[in-house]
């Protein structure tokens, strides 16, 4: 069990990587957590491409991408003290 508890680790980190990368890509910033459509794209530091497009709203389509990504993650981070909760269980019995 303790070989499931180091993947669920690395496939919580995996995911907060994609959900960072989404991030960076569609210019949504901390702390907002879901991105509507019209959120303004901005990034801290923009390189040349970016610059171009920041203030412009996202589409409906990336708006509904980067959705994803963060829903995927959230919905990971919403089970995983169920599921660390019964693998502690299981490996006490």
């Amino acid at each position: 069990w303790v070989f499931v508890v180091i993947l669920v680790f690395f496939q919580n980190m995996f995911l907060t990587i994609k959900v960072s990368m989404a991030r960076k890509k569609f210019g949504v910033m901390y702390p907002t957590l879901y991105a509507a459509v019209g959120h303004k794209k901005s990034w801290d530091k923009p390189n040349s491409e970016q610059a171009l497009l920041v203030n412009e709203p996202l589409t409906e389509e990336e708006a509904d991408e980067y959705n994803r990504y963060q829903r995927v993650h959230q919905n990971n981070v919403e089970q995983l003290p169920l599921i660390l909760t019964l693998l502690f269980i299981a490996g006490i019995g």
